[in-house]
């Protein structure tokens, strides 16, 4: 096995193995969230500390599907497609669940698409139901400013539900849809790069390197964009 790889068991106190658990690592420590317990790897054992539930909605059932540890705190994103979801803070050293995805006082309550580490923490909302297209994009900070919103300026495109997100190597910001397709930022501004996307598409996640944008599809396998000739190649799964 490779040196920079240690095992470390499963703390005894996780409720039963069969449990529904979800984590992250960073820095040398590891965090897993039950619905009511908070597990902390750190200094070469485990922690464990009672949580509760997070506020109770029909969107934030169970455990988070999407988890972010920073060197501080702990993000729970939800997503419960159309009942819902919620983005959540836990304190590393005082575990209480705290709502951080409040825009102008009202919390937003669509699903968490996608939770990612750049100079601050940034969260993807979005929805894709029957007709519904939602999407808000914020970055957590000094506070929690709104990048983008599909239904306002300077946000081209009102039907655009959004799906998933990425940074490139040179720190550029790309935003999926699956009605839409591939969006970039510049400045304070968007460019549609798939003009030519004709319908609705399912689609999971976004990497964006050298170049190449990799947009992975529910049933389509991997399509691979190049975003100097906007040609793309798909390759379906085995």
């Amino acid at each position: 096995m490779d040196a920079r790889y240690a095992r470390h068991d499963l703390p005894s106190s996780i409720a039963h193995p069969e449990t529904p658990v979800v984590g992250d690592a960073h820095d040398g420590t590891v965090v897993l969230l039950e619905a009511e317990r908070m597990h902390l790897w750190s200094d070469g054992s485990w922690t464990s500390h009672d949580i509760g539930h997070a506020p109770k909605t029909p969107g934030t059932m169970g455990v988070p599907s999407h988890v972010l540890l920073t060197e501080s705190r702990v993000y729970a994103g939800y997503d419960r497609g159309e009942w819902g979801g919620g983005l959540f803070t836990l304190d590393l050293k005082a575990p209480k669940w705290t709502a951080v995805g409040e825009v102008e006082g009202e919390e937003i309550e669509i699903g968490v698409q996608k939770l990612t580490r750049k100079d601050a923490v940034w969260a993807l909302f979005g929805l894709a139901h029957l007709g519904l297209r939602e999407g808000f994009l914020v970055r957590h900070g000094d506070g929690l400013q709104v990048v983008a919103q599909n239904d306002a300026p300077p946000f081209p495109l009102d039907d655009a539900d959004f799906a998933s997100m990425a940074f490139d190597e040179k720190g550029a910001l790309y935003l999926l849809s699956g009605g839409r397709g591939l969006l970039r930022r510049k400045d304070d501004g968007w460019k549609h790069l798939t003009p030519q996307w004709s319908s609705f598409a399912y689609v999971n996640d976004l990497a964006v390197r050298r170049g190449v944008a990799a947009l992975a599809m529910y049933d389509a396998g991997v399509v691979f964009l190049d975003l100097s000739t906007r040609t793309a190649t798909r390759r379906t799964l085995p």
